[in-house]
């Protein structure tokens, strides 16, 4: 994150949380903002999962899962986010489907390993 707010300075995170039973979704944005480590206070829970809590407010912010290799940020849903639902059943479309349509050409990306 600290590296793209160095490139843009408005740049903006979009978060779409997905409920699977109910074809619903929720979808809203918010400022990308820099995190300090010095303004959480780090412990392990139960599961040995690292935890980040905001010593401002005490708030669960940040989960690591070792296990998974898994880092969660936490955010809290605001109220205005968009509520999105879909009410019939759409087939789902096979990716080579569009990479067909959008006449794809593997030349387009290169993959460059860490």
């Amino acid at each position: 994150m600290n590296e793209a707010l160095d490139e843009f300075d408005d740049l903006r995170v979009i978060v779409c949380v997905r409920n699977f039973a109910t074809r619903q979704f929720l979808l809203f944005e918010e400022e990308a903002t820099r995190f300090s480590h010095a303004d959480y206070r780090w412990e392990f829970n139960k599961r040995g999962n690292l935890e980040g809590y905001d010593i401002a407010h005490g708030e669960d912010v940040f989960t690591w899962q070792p296990h998974g290799s898994q880092f969660t940020i936490i955010r809290r849903v605001p109220a205005h986010a968009r509520k999105l639902s879909i009410n019939h059943s759409v087939p789902l479309i096979q990716i080579e489907h569009v990479l067909r349509l959008a006449k794809f050409d593997k030349i387009w990306v290169s993959i460059e390993s860490g």
